[in-house]
């Protein structure tokens, strides 16, 4: 982490790695960001529900060299996911939006899962494009 002083206003430059999506379970199941269009995850959340498969929906990436991991409960375990509470405000407004779009439940939704991706690239928009980018996040 990098502290850089301008005038009246700190910053930290914060370094987040390339965001990968996991829905199911395999190697054909992993997906970058970038490359998880809506389809894509509309199609395979269905195909596995279709199938009787567990369809567990993971976002994935490093933050300052630790990974973080949110993923949805099982289907069938009753339980809410459990995170902590971070102090970093981007990983606190990524598990409000996670919370918003009812991924914490294991009933969510394909939409909610749509949505969730469509707010993270507007979080994130340099992912769309680069492996690694700088958030300018207030000491």
């Amino acid at each position: 982490m990098l502290k850089i002083r301008n005038a009246n206003v700190a910053f930290v430059m914060s370094m987040i790695s390339e965001i990968n999506i996991q829905i199911g379970y395999g190697d054909f199941s992993i997906c970058p960001l970038r490359d998880a269009n809506d389809e894509w995850v509309w199609m395979r959340i269905y195909e596995l529900r279709d199938h009787g498969m567990d369809c567990r929906f993971k976002v994935q990436f490093n933050l300052d060299g630790q990974a973080y991991t949110y993923a949805t409960p099982r289907q069938g375990n009753h339980l809410y996911s459990k995170r902590t509470v971070s102090e970093n405000l981007q990983l606190r407004k990524i598990s409000q939006l996670w919370d918003k779009m009812g991924l914490h439940k294991p009933d969510y939704t394909a939409g909610g899962a749509v949505l969730f991706l469509r707010r993270l690239r507007k979080l994130f928009p340099e992912l769309n494009h680069d492996n690694r980018m700088r958030l300018q996040l207030p000491v």
